[in-house]
């Protein structure tokens, strides 16, 4: 998969720090910490974020099956691939998932006012893949009602808005973030599939270094998993 397919046509990201290429296109992915210093400031969510570029209008994804014109139609768009079932009232179409702000178009409506997302659901929106069984956000906030039959699932960390992107409308951790985010884990939140690989991959497009996450974890040392999140970058770094 090519870095276009990725990114969806001819889209390109805007920096976050030297990782990502320049924007060439009217679509950006925004750094919502500009001009704002590496220990400036924190932000539990995109609520406390700096103001920041006009984001791209939604991409229709998300498709109500009720809209279809019966459950034969359904079965037919899933078994062309043409659509992703999410639960029994709502789908998605693949061909918006195939790039980073259709995906982002996509989670933007399941998350609550003020929420970014997070861990495995930021990997999703970084990298695609199986969308995951649970959306991990930023927020202070408890929620019980599950969205899409798929639990809400708060962490309540003290971001600093250096590593909060604005995709279109969504606001989604940073790639160095979201690496380190799915390293602290104390359980495999990847529905089975390897961890390290799955942070290698997201590591190696992002162009990000183990000891960028060593140092990111240094500095937030209360970040739950953190002896885990350790140990799984210097296994790495080993490796690499």
């Amino acid at each position: 998969m090519t870095r276009e397919h990725v990114f969806g046509g001819n889209r390109t990201l805007s920096p976050v720090g030297a990782n990502l290429a320049s924007n060439q296109s009217t679509g950006t992915a925004t750094r919502s910490g500009r001009g704002t210093g590496a220990h400036q400031g924190t932000a539990t969510g995109p609520a406390d974020a700096p103001p920041d570029t006009p984001a791209l209008p939604a991409q229709p994804g998300l498709i109500h099956i009720d809209d279809l014109p019966g459950r034969l139609s359904l079965a037919l768009l899933v078994r062309l691939g043409i659509v992703t079932v999410l639960d029994r009232s709502t789908c998605y179409l693949n061909e918006a998932a195939g790039g980073i702000f259709g995906r982002a178009s996509i989670v933007n409506p399941l998350l609550p006012f003020g929420a970014a997302a997070c861990g495995s659901l930021a990997l999703w929106v970084w990298m695609s893949g199986e969308f995951p069984e649970a959306l991990d956000i930023i927020s202070n906030s408890h929620f019980r009602a599950p969205v899409l039959g798929r639990p809400l699932r708060p962490h309540n960390r003290k971001l600093n808005p250096q590593y909060l992107m604005r995709v279109g409308e969504l606001w989604v951790t940073s790639p160095l973030w979201t690496a380190c985010d799915l390293a602290c884990e104390e359980a495999d939140p990847l529905n089975g599939f390897s961890r390290k690989e799955r942070i290698l991959e997201l590591m190696d497009r992002y162009r990000i270094s183990c000891p960028e996450c060593l140092d990111l974890l240094s500095a937030n040392p209360r970040w739950p998993g953190h002896a885990t999140g350790v140990r799984i970058f210097t296994d790495l770094k080993d490796l690499l």
